[in-house]
């Protein structure tokens, strides 16, 4: 009888310390994991200065913020003094330490897949270290700013030299004393719309290459254009040569209606830069008559605003600047050459 109630009273226990060892269990994993999280915020400023707000949408997989790239400047970080996670113990030697990673990819907020590849890891993009006990004041104080025009340019995580700039798709991960925390995605979208045709404008350059002229092609509205997917604006090309051959700017053109007649291209597609607000066009010493036109087609538009056609003559022109640098080391060397023969013939003169 007594062995019954003795089990009796040890399986009471044992119940009784399971029931109590379940409750503690939410209490023992929040003690394990309590470790304050980093708290911060992204504040977008303006191009005048004022603070930008966007509603909140959703992206891929969390909460994203929209703004046009040619209303906003700049971010700006703030850290909250109040949930800095504990100092980092140095050997004694108590330190505050954070740090900026940047995540990008420039696409448009319709490719709904931050991680499809193609996005740029850059880590400690920002960083600052203040040391002592009281280092968390000093380090609210830190304010570090990304301009969006401007960008970063450094070495990835996969050592490869990369640049996060202009419109795309923006997150940031801020490190405090080794604690992670990720923000929102900040959307920065560039100008779709533009309601007047580019009107370009070009002078006469030299060409990097050779002793030939190169033409440099602007806009003259590019205050309109400035914001764009600069992709989306694509130069062209067509010539027809001193021997009546006629010409594309690169292969892939010839393919297309326009250049049909085309026999032959100056450059393959990846040879030459021909997006954007700036084009250098370069005949390649084919000189002759040639036309030169840009076409500005944004993302999801089906119609294409083209510009007039330039009409300009290619000829072999000389660098003046590079036969002033071929004369002047010639006359000099004519006048050393004439001064050191009248020295010789003075000194023969002497000797008889």
């Amino acid at each position: 009888m007594k062995s019954v109630k003795l089990k009796m009273a040890s399986f009471i226990s044992v119940l009784l310390f399971l029931i109590i060892l379940i409750g503690l269990l939410p209490s023992l994993t929040l003690s394990a994991s309590a470790e304050t999280s980093p708290n911060f915020s992204i504040s977008v400023y303006g191009r005048d200065g004022s603070l930008q707000s966007s509603p909140n949408s959703y992206y891929y997989d969390g909460t994203a913020h929209v703004y046009k790239w040619a209303d906003v400047e700049k971010f700006v970080f703030d850290f909250d003094a109040t949930d800095i996670p504990a100092a980092i113990d140095d050997n004694g030697n108590l330190y505050y330490s954070v740090s900026v990673d940047i995540e990008y990819l420039k696409a448009y907020k319709e490719n709904n897949n931050f991680y499809q590849g193609g996005t740029i890891y850059l880590n400690s993009c920002y960083s600052a270290r203040y040391d002592g006990e009281n280092g968390n004041q000093d380090l609210i104080k830190y304010k570090p700013e990304f301009n969006i025009d401007k960008g970063l340019t450094m070495s990835s995580i996969t050592g490869i030299q990369a640049t996060v700039n202009e419109w795309g798709i923006y997150k940031f991960r801020i490190i405090i004393n080794n604690i992670p925390a990720y923000s929102d995605y900040y959307i920065i979208e560039p100008t779709r719309e533009v309601y007047s045709l580019p009107q370009p404008t070009m002078r006469i350059v030299s060409s990097d290459s050779s002793l030939r002229n190169a033409y440099e092609f602007t806009l003259l509205n590019e205050e309109l254009y400035r914001y764009i997917d600069a992709s989306k604006l694509i130069w062209y090309a067509k010539g027809t040569t001193t021997d009546g051959k006629i010409y594309a700017l690169t292969r892939n053109d010839l393919t297309k209606t326009a250049f049909s007649d085309c026999s032959d291209a100056l450059y393959d597609e990846n040879e030459w830069k021909r997006t954007g607000l700036e084009f250098i066009f370069d005949d390649d010493g084919k000189f002759g008559k040639w036309e030169i036109w840009c076409e500005y087609q944004p993302e999801g538009s089906s119609t294409p605003l083209e510009s007039k056609i330039t009409q300009i003559e290619t000829k072999i022109a000389f660098n003046k600047m590079i036969v002033v640098w071929i004369i002047v080391p010639l006359a000099l060397a004519g006048i050393a050459v004439t001064i050191g023969i009248c020295i010789y013939k003075a000194k023969r003169e002497k000797v008889y």
